[in-house]
């Protein structure tokens, strides 16, 4: 599993894209995101942008609570 998380970043950087990974506490899985937005809206652009046309697959927004 790690090797394949391992390939898929890497891939990711080969594009020019900077990924950034953030593990959940609760149950250690980890996440690989493209881009941190404090606001609502513009993650919406993004997604709908496909983050500017830099990503072509599949999206998904992820909204934490940090409190």
């Amino acid at each position: 599993m790690l090797k394949a998380f391992h390939k898929f970043t890497n891939s990711l950087k080969s594009k020019g894209l900077n990924p950034k990974v953030l593990v959940n506490p609760a149950n250690n899985y980890k996440y690989v995101y493209l881009k941190k937005v404090d606001d609502e809206q513009e993650a919406q652009t993004l997604f709908l942008t496909k983050l500017n046309n830099t990503y072509q697959d599949k999206l998904w927004i992820l909204s934490l609570n940090n409190n």
